[in-house]
This record gives C-alpha cells, structure tokens and sequence, in this order.
C-alpha cells in the first residue's frame, strides 16, 4: 500500500460474557495463563521451569482437553523431519471427523443431542436451527444414499 496509510477497523467486539464462554477462555483458566500474550507464548514456546508449555505440550494437550477420539492413537504429536513446514500432524492416529464432530454429541445419552449444532440462514433472513440428532439423520441419510451409488 505505497503511499497509503492503512487503517485498522475493527468490525465486530465480542462480548466479555461471550469471550468467557468460550473453549479459549476455560483452557486459559485451566492451565492459569493470564491474558492472550501469554497464550500465545505458551503455546509457542518450551519455557524453562514450566512444564506445560511449547508447541509439543499444547497439541498433545488438546486431543485430550477437547475430548477428541482417536481409533487409532497417535505415535507422536508431529513429525517434521522433512521440515516445519511439512509437518505431518498425529502421524499414526486415526480418527472419524463426522464422529467427532457430529455423531456423538447425537447419540441417546448424550446432554447435547437436542441442543443446536447450526444455525442456517437463508438469503430472505429467514433461520433454521438444526438440532445435532437432525443433523445426524440428514448427513446419514446423505451417506446412506452414496453408499448406496457404490461412493465410500
């Protein structure tokens, strides 16, 4: 931007009640880290005298603390021995994303199998909220029919 000064807008601020409710603010309020400077820090960096910190230790930590299964546990957190920027992550697990993401917070038992997983709103503003069992049946539904078309 050669002879133009950029300014910084800030388009949306959420609120601190929403801040707080956040995944975010509890794993901050767990592991006792202050403010987001020292997230990043943390998370980023193998701190003398403080075992839970470093790369290594965040992405290890967030499997567990996210609730994340895994079929097939991971050997080890990454492997980068081609270089960080060919990281290959969890090299080893296995893991279902629709399970993760959707089907257990639909099952039975489940405290969540009522609540909203999307909120969908249509160009008119019209807005549908589709519970995480609906949203189970449609995407089995969806994967039924390719099954069905010989799609894996």
């Amino acid at each position: 931007m050669s002879g133009q000064q950029q300014q910084e807008t800030i388009v949306h601020e959420p609120s601190e009640e929403f801040v707080d409710s956040t995944n975010v603010s509890e794993f901050m309020r767990e592991y006792g880290i202050a403010d987001y400077d020292e997230l990043i820090e943390r998370t980023t960096t193998d701190l003398e005298g403080v075992d839970d910190s470093g790369v290594e230790w965040f992405w290890d930590t967030l499997p567990d603390y996210l609730d994340i299964d895994f079929y097939e546990e991971y050997d080890q957190v990454r492997d980068d021995s081609a270089g960080p920027q060919f990281s290959e992550w969890y090299p080893g697990g296995e893991l279902n994303l629709a399970h993760n993401v959707v089907d257990r917070h639909a099952e039975v038992d489940s405290e969540t199998r009522n609540t909203v997983a999307c909120i969908w709103e249509g160009e008119p503003g019209d807005v549908r909220e589709i519970t995480y069992h609906e949203l189970a049946r449609q995407s089995n539904k969806v994967a039924n029919y390719l099954e069905s078309k010989g799609i894996d």
